[in-house]
């Protein structure tokens, strides 16, 4: 998964957390689009930050995206 391939890179570079507002980034360990957004990784939690514009339509996405809730993605 590319949420723990994130993380180990983390863990191996001696870092906590990594933040991202680039949209491929984004996207890639999303799999959620959004022009304007954060996304926060750590070891314990993944959590994207976009505008009211955004909010709705990234949860149903990511809902539907997931194949089973993760306690790690909050939005």
């Amino acid at each position: 998964m590319r949420y723990d391939r994130v993380v180990e890179n983390l863990k191996s570079l001696g870092l906590k957390a990594f933040i991202s507002d680039h949209p491929p980034n984004l996207f890639y360990l999303t799999e959620v689009f959004p022009q304007v957004g954060r996304l926060l990784v750590s070891d314990e939690e993944m959590i994207l930050f976009v505008d009211g514009r955004y909010g709705e339509i990234a949860k149903k996405w990511l809902l539907a995206k997931l194949s089973s809730p993760r306690r790690w993605m909050r939005l």
